[in-house]
Parts: structure tokens; sequence; C-alpha cells
């Protein structure tokens, strides 16, 4: 009998990010004869159809709680009052819905697919014999709570080696984590249909001749796209025929939402007006295909850069913030190029480089993608995942 793996992605924002992507290419490649899917996630979303056609899926009602936006919210007093009230009215709820949920689905064991510190399903699992492995995929301050319910986890699988870095110098050495880069289903990613450049460009009301610069990532002010922005206004000085799409979808969260208001009022100034397209969220690549230069801006460290490693898939040459998990997908200057963090002018030089060139653009576009095709199968990522359950 396989056994059955109950999957909780904690992703409680309503976007949908490489966390999604990663569990649903995991997923797909699991031995079925040894292993059973079951997933749960916290809303419902464009790629619910798919994981159904591959594994039993759950959609649990978005846990409830306090929330207060802004900089008002952010004040010591009121975030300690936030947390006291969540503590005693949310999270008892939060407990008892993670402890149901896994008595009715019975699994052999927990994947968390997004945090080692999650109290509720790891502290219900502990209660019900449930062995617990989880993916870091993010750079968290932990408190000593989060550190004993991370000691309770069988296997902590780091999605870098700076994740799993950043972890250990809060926690001191632990033999139970592990670094698995994430893997792509490659031929399933390049197979994918796409509209041709020219269909692209015209939604876009764009001119057959521009070089189109793109970016991709969830609209979130530590993603940086303010930074691509700034760039863009200082090289739209030089160049009549660059322009800029920027892909990406805004959460519920009243900071995103704010954060993207003033990335549309930005593009609207005299400088940016029409150099710009916002496109929302969308699993289409062919915005990325159509671009000649795709960037990467974070200005806090990324935990790997999925999107990274799909661009150089596609031959494109990338412009990456220069910290985090990136430094493990670009040697600067080979697989692509990197720019210090936050950094505008720095990044509007590299981008200057590589519109100037389509030798380098060539270059750095099919190096990548050999390092990229090398290194990021999801064969032999679902391999060592099933080794670590059997492990």
């Amino acid at each position: 009998m396989p056994r059955t793996i109950c999957y909780v992605e904690a992703n409680k924002d309503g976007t949908i990010g490489g966390s999604h992507y990663c569990l649903l290419d995991l997923v797909k490649h699991l031995d079925r004869a040894r292993f059973s899917p079951h997933v749960v996630f916290f809303h419902d979303h464009s790629l619910v159809d798919a994981f159904r056609q591959c594994a039993q899926v759950t959609i649990l009602k978005k846990p409830a709680g306090l929330r207060i936006p802004g900089s008002f919210g952010k004040l010591p007093p009121v975030r300690l009052f936030q947390r006291f009230v969540n503590a005693v009215l949310f999270k008892p709820l939060e407990w008892l819905t993670a402890w149901r949920t896994l008595r009715r689905i019975s699994p052999d064991l927990l994947h968390m697919n997004n945090s080692p510190t999650d109290w509720s399903w790891i502290d219900s699992a502990v209660r019900l014999g449930i062995p617990i492995f989880s993916h870091i995929r993010g750079c968290w301050t932990l408190t000593p709570a989060h550190k004993r319910l991370a000691a309770s986890c069988k296997r902590i699988i780091a999605i870098s080696d700076f994740v799993s870095q950043n972890f250990q110098k809060q926690t001191g050495p632990m033999p139970s984590v592990v670094t698995v880069l994430d893997g792509i289903d490659i031929a399933n990613f390049l197979e994918k249909p796409r509209r041709t450049r020219e269909e692209v460009l015209s939604e876009l009301s764009l001119p057959e001749n521009c070089l189109l610069i793109g970016m991709v990532g969830n609209i979130k002010r530590w993603k940086g796209q303010h930074v691509f922005l700034e760039a863009m206004e200082q090289l739209v000085q030089q160049h009549g025929n660059v322009y800029a799409t920027i892909v990406g979808g805004v959460s519920n969260i009243p900071d995103d939402k704010l954060y993207h208001s003033e990335l549309i009022l930005f593009a609207t100034t005299d400088r940016l007006a029409t150099r710009v397209s916002f496109t929302g969220f969308t699993s289409d690549p062919s915005y990325m295909s159509a671009a000649d230069i795709c960037v990467h801006a974070s200005t806090d460290p990324e935990p790997l850069g999925r999107v990274i490693v799909e661009a150089q898939l596609l031959g494109k040459p990338v412009v990456a913030s220069a910290h985090g998990g990136p430094l493990e997908l670009v040697e600067d200057g080979v697989t692509g190029c990197l720019t210090a963090p936050g950094n505008s002018v720095e990044l509007a030089q590299k981008l200057e480089e590589l519109i100037s060139s389509p030798t380098l653009r060539e270059k750095l576009g099919r190096q990548g993608r050999a390092y990229a095709c090398d290194k990021y199968d999801i064969r032999g990522y679902a391999d060592r995942i099933m080794q670590i359950y059997d492990e």
C-alpha cells in the first residue's frame, strides 16, 4: 500500500508563487506505487485543477485573524495587542482545524511546503504521531517557540544553501536540515503553448522592433519592482525603443495593494508613460518568452528565485540582485549578470550593456540555459525527496 502524504501549502495571502509550482511538479513525479499525495490549501486558485489531476485536494477556509495594516500596525504596542488577540481567540481555532483535517486524511507523513514553524499543524501532527517533514522556502527571524517546532521535524528541506545557512545561524547546527535545490519539469515547461513574440507585442500595443525587458514576480515591495522602474526611467532617456513589462499578481494585503498603486502611479510619469505594461498574474510564459532581457530586482534576499531558472531555460539573459539564492543560480558574466540589491543606477548600467550588445545577450542566454537544464531537472529532485521520505 502506498503511504499517504499530506502536503500543506502554508501560503495564506491569496497569491500564487514558486512554492505552488514546485509542489505541483513534485506531486506529479511521485512514485504512485510508494506514495499517495493529498494537498491542503487555504484558498482557491488557478492551479487547483492541475493539482486535482494528480492528487486529492482539500481547500480550507482561510484562517481568521486580526491584522492591523499600515504603519500604525507596526507600532510595538499595536503589534503586541494584535498578537495577544490572535493567540487567545484565533490560534486555538487554527489548531482545531489542523487537528480535524489530519484526523480525516490520516496521513503517514505530513509535509509542510512552506514553513517548519506552523504551530497548529506541527503540534497536531506530533499529538497524532505523524512524522513531519518541512520545506523552508524563506528566511525568517525565529523565536524560541519556532525553534522548538522545527526540532519536531524529521527533516527540514532548504531550497538553497543560503536558506539553510540563515536557518542554522539561528538554531545552531541541525542534522535534520538538508539542502535540495528545487526542480522544474523542464520538458513540460518548454513545451507549454506560448504565443509568438509578435502576438505578445501586439497585445501590449508595442512596436515590433522594440527591445522588451520583463520582470516576473508577485507585486511586493521587497521584490523590487520600483527599482526596476527607476532603472527604466534612466534607460528610456537614451533608448527610444526600450519597453518594460511587469508580470505578477497582487495579494489582498493592504501594504501590497498600496505598493501596487505606487508602481502604477510611477509608471505614468512623463518619462515612463506608454513604456511600461502591467499584466497582472498569469501562468502564461509567453511574456517571459517574448522578452529580450529578464530582470530580478529583489531588495531583500530571495530564498532561491524560480523565475530566474525559468528565464534561463528560455534562453533569456538574466540580471539579478547579488544576494540570497540568486548567487547560487547566476554566475556574473557567465550565466547572467548580478547587480547590487536596490541599486537602480547599477541595474540600469547592466541593462545598458545588454541592450548595446546582442552578442552578449545571446551568449549569456545560451550559457544560462545549459546550466539550468543540467542542474534543475525535476526527476533528480523528486528522487531525492522520495529518498528523504524513505530515510
